[in-house]
């Protein structure tokens, strides 16, 4: 009698639990159990290069918030102002055109503007593709050597956005942009 195959478990999706800050802690119920500072979440490791790193230790939590605070910034500059058309609702008329370039769009370039001239040409580069294209460095280098340096270059990067994004106050490395 032949033996089955074991199915082997999906690559698509790996689950880390994380603690993480409440979103809905409220300071003025700081002792109530109900209210806790910190709660347990539950992530998708692949979702994004920096999830990643988060979750096996290799960058810190404000480097992942700065790298997340890059997405958001990066992702309002993309693709989000094209829209498709909804066929299933009744078209009405009346509505006015709207803006394509909103305030949100003019802030995020702004921002990202700045990272751009805070960082360099060059390592801007690294963060666009990790943080906001979300391509592993894996992906990016073709020796472990690379790897490394590309990821120790990128944790400086991150931590000059947390620093100067208010996520993080000391405790940068100096790099040769600073000097």
């Amino acid at each position: 009698m032949a033996r089955r195959k074991k199915k082997k478990p999906s690559t698509h999706l790996q689950i880390k639990v994380m603690e993480i800050d409440n979103p809905n802690f409220q300071p003025e119920h700081a002792g109530n159990k109900g209210n806790p500072k910190r709660v347990r979440a539950a992530f998708n490791m692949k979702e994004s290069p920096v999830m990643w790193m988060l979750a096996r230790g290799y960058v810190t939590e404000p480097q992942a918030m700065a790298a997340t605070e890059f997405r958001r910034l990066y992702e309002q500059m993309g693709g989000a102002g094209a829209r498709a058309i909804d066929f299933t609702q009744e078209p009405v008329d009346g509505g006015g055109v709207t803006d394509p370039i909103t305030d949100r769009l003019i802030d995020a370039a702004k921002a990202l503007a700045e990272v751009q001239r805070r960082l360099g040409p060059v390592r801007y580069n690294l963060v666009e593709q990790v943080c906001g294209q979300c391509i592993f460095i894996k992906q990016l280098a073709s020796s472990k050597w690379y790897q490394l340096k590309m990821s120790r270059e990128l944790k400086n990067c991150l931590d000059i956005l947390a620093v100067d994004w208010g996520f993080q106050t000391v405790g940068i490395r100096s790099t040769e942009a600073d000097i």
